[in-house]
């Protein structure tokens, strides 16, 4: 069994190389709906501190690709107010990315976990943290109520055990296990190493008709998994891969071996290192149980007003997390 530290280690070679690489929210965001969900319970939340015009500092903790900082900043340029919008994640270039995205706004990054945010305590009027602060654990809760300034608030909403999110990421991980434990690799190389060496030899394609059977076979496997599995990212992921593994292997001739074999391995770890960030993000949500004791972390550092309340997009079956507030 991993440790804590080990998990929380590995999550984050896992969404280090996924904000390096990829950087979109959707995993979570699947949808224009599931944005605009999210938008509607920011709105009125951000337009109750930034509405008054005046000056207000704003962090978004565990920040990703700061959608909810991007909407407070719109919305403080709404009212006329002045702003700054601090945008802190435990990946480099998470943060570097959220800057990019705040080009022209009053924005600075931080590069922290947010369970030890260096921040003063309460100096900060708005607080917010969307799928994010709950990977750093349940003492993070504390720090967020520690930076929120007198007048200020918090709200973060948190991935929720069994909710639409937690299902979609346990049917995505374990498309992505099947995937890696089908065979397919190995076959796609055993197949292109039976066909370039086939040709170097003078021999007909049909010398290697056993290694594309077992080829096919190990698509057909994939093909099964993928079918079965929900419509969340790894399989359009995987569908991709199918179709790029389909043709080299109609025309093995025209790729070098090498080049494939490091294609392959980079395959290999794309596949694993999006099956730690569906992990990490079943591991991050909370049951009923255990966000009551988030929200009791809020009361320790002295919040007022602190709820929890259920995230049920209308267009959503299952609730897709819990939603916490407090103020100062």
């Amino acid at each position: 069994m991993m440790t804590r530290q080990a998990n929380t280690e590995r999550d984050a070679v896992a969404w280090a190389q996924f904000w390096e690489d990829e950087g979109s929210d959707a995993h979570v965001v699947n949808s224009e709906a599931d944005a605009q969900a999210l938008r509607a319970v920011w709105r009125p939340f951000l337009e109750g501190g930034l509405s008054s015009g005046g000056r207000c500092r704003i962090l978004d903790v565990a920040c990703g690709n700061a959608v909810v900082a991007e909407q407070a900043v719109s919305i403080a340029a709404e009212h006329g107010g002045a702003q700054h919008a601090i945008c802190c994640d435990y990946s480099e270039a998470a943060v570097r990315a959220a800057v990019r995205r705040l080009d022209g706004a009053s924005v600075s990054g931080i590069v922290a976990d947010a369970a030890r945010l260096p921040v003063p305590d309460q100096s900060l009027d708005i607080v917010v943290s969307q799928y994010g602060v709950e990977y750093a654990g349940a003492t993070a809760f504390a720090e967020l109520a520690r930076v929120v300034a007198p007048g200020g608030a918090v709200q973060a909403i948190v991935h929720r055990v069994g909710g639409v999110i937690d299902r979609r990421c346990q049917d995505d991980e374990a498309l992505l296990l099947a995937t890696l434990d089908s065979g397919v690799f190995k076959s796609f190389m055993t197949l292109l190493k039976i066909r370039h060496k086939a040709a170097q030899a003078g021999l007909e394609p049909a010398a290697a008709k056993p290694a594309s059977a077992r080829f096919a076979r190990s698509v057909e496997r994939v093909e099964t998994a993928r079918d079965a599995a929900g419509l969340g990212a790894a399989r359009s992921h995987v569908a991709r891969l199918l179709t790029d593994l389909g043709r080299v292997a109609t025309n093995p001739l025209a790729y070098r071996l090498d080049e494939m074999e490091q294609w392959v391995e980079g395959q290999r770890h794309a596949l694993r290192g999006f099956a730690n960030r569906m992990q990490s993000m079943s591991r991050a949500a909370r049951d009923e149980g255990q966000v009551a004791i988030l929200a009791d972390f809020f009361r320790e550092g002295g919040l007022s007003g602190v709820s929890v309340a259920s995230f049920d997009p209308a267009h959503h079956r299952l609730s897709a997390g819990w939603i916490l507030r407090g103020h100062r």
